[in-house]
């Protein structure tokens, strides 16, 4: 198979991806967002706390050998043969597998830990072996900067899974019906990216393949590993140690502060390390990529600081009483957002310069950071304590990953301390406002 050469990247070809990807991202939040309120009617606290506690564990266990299929498709230099996709195809499905297998082995104990009915971890260990089924021809389209098809397939598949869990959830007020919504809408998804260009599979193993994948995989492995751990160790701690009831509050505030940093990582692997990996002159291109980068940061850095500014009063307006407490303390950890997308937004540079090392370490800081300041902090100061860990968490990270670049002689400091600095007028501007009005403050509920 021959891919099509990738036009030349002009100022315009970039407006339109991220037109398409902002587009696509925000109709796919919505529809999370829309999804998430409801839920949070049809269940109570503590069976929301249920549901993040198995969502969290099938995260973890989906990233524990993750070899980085996307990345390697992605960067691959030369043609892309029908061979590489088929060897690609094969580690995915049987990982899937080994990955289900093990998911059900450890169901029991975990819900003995986590205090969750057993059923509920037996039915979704097999997320695992349906996620891996779907074809790569989803990568393929990121390798060659078809971002308006990548993001359409994305969105048919959000509004189907939409429908899935609205229609299951309303008919069937239980966590097992939020279970099986989820796993019908990764098996759509799977038999969906079929009907995409260059969609056959077949079984089949080359060992140079596997072992240039493995070769590069590991560093997205040990990289996966620490953004699970450091991303969910929170949820995880705290639902081993804190009320279930408290545990869907603190969800809650954790889904809705993820939104820039998911925003920022789309953008990241549809157009920025893409771009990058597809260019011969790789310093021209990552030049060009890190002004984009500039650009993005400071959007989202103004957006965030004005909904951190605000959490309180839009929590209020969509989430019940029950969830009140989920708006002061989404207010707190949003002071950790400049941080977060500023990483997320360098780790383009990283993998298209073939240093995905920076993205290991970087994780494995906020990992040791968060091991060591939630608990402490979550016993002193309760949710609030966890928020504050949250934030001394992504800096450890930023910090990192300010000095890969620095390595690799990409100078970011002054566009770092400009984006930083709109971040934080936006927020001084938005609670000076509040003040005046008698409003408070947004974090004053907690």
């Amino acid at each position: 198979m021959r891919l099509q050469d990738e036009p030349q990247q002009t100022s315009s070809t970039h407006g339109r991806r991220i037109s398409w990807t902002t587009g696509s991202f925000v109709i796919s939040f919505g529809l999370r967002f829309v999804s998430n309120v409801i839920l949070s009617r049809l269940l109570s606290p503590e069976l929301f706390g249920i549901v993040i506690i198995v969502n969290t564990i099938r995260f973890g266990v989906e990233l524990l050998s993750d070899v980085g299929i996307e990345q390697n498709i992605v960067r691959r230099k030369g043609q892309l043969d029908r061979d590489f996709l088929n060897s690609a195809w094969t580690v995915q499905v049987v990982r899937g597998f080994i990955l289900s297998a093990i998911f059900a082995s450890l169901a029991s104990p975990l819900s003995t830990l986590f205090a969750v009915p057993p059923a509920t971890l037996y039915l979704m260990s097999l997320a695992p072996l349906l996620t891996s089924l779907h074809s790569s021809a989803i990568f393929v389209l990121s390798r060659t900067l078809q971002v308006r098809e990548r993001n359409w397939f994305e969105l048919r598949c959000e509004i189907l899974a939409f429908a899935v869990v609205i229609t299951t959830a309303s008919l069937w007020h239980s966590v097992y019906a939020v279970i099986l919504s989820t796993l019908i809408s990764i098996a759509l998804r799977s038999a969906l990216s079929y009907r995409l260009p260059h969609a056959q599979q077949r079984l089949r193993l080359r060992r140079a393949h596997a072992k240039e994948i493995i070769s590069f995989g590991k560093w997205i492995t040990a990289s996966s590993l620490f953004v699970y751990a450091a991303a969910n160790i929170d949820r995880l701690t705290l639902g081993a140690v804190a009320p279930l009831a408290a545990l869907g509050i603190y969800g809650i505030a954790r889904i809705v502060s993820d939104i820039p940093s998911a925003f920022a990582s789309r953008l990241t692997h549809q157009i920025l390390f893409p771009a990058i990996a597809a260019e011969s002159s790789a310093a021209r291109e990552t030049a060009s990529a890190m002004k984009l980068r500039h650009r993005l940061l400071l959007l989202i850095s103004v957006a965030s600081g004005i909904l951190a500014s605000t959490a309180d009063f839009a929590v209020s307006l969509v989430y019940d009483q029950r969830y009140s407490q989920a708006g002061p303390l989404l207010s707190i950890i949003l002071l950790a957002t400049w941080f977060s997308i500023n990483s997320t937004l360098s780790e383009a540079a990283f993998l298209g310069r073939d240093r995905p090392i920076y993205l290991t370490t970087g994780n494995l800081a906020r990992l040791v950071l968060i091991c060591l300041m939630l608990y402490p902090l979550y016993t002193a100061w309760g949710l609030a304590g966890a928020g504050v860990a949250i934030i001394a968490a992504e800096a450890g990270r930023y910090l990192v990953t300010a000095y890969g670049l620095w390595r690799l002689k990409l100078h970011t400091l002054r566009q770092d301390f400009l984006t930083a600095s709109a971040f934080t007028a936006t927020i001084l501007i938005g609670c000076t406002l509040r003040y005046l009005l008698g409003l408070g403050y947004p974090w004053t509920g907690l």
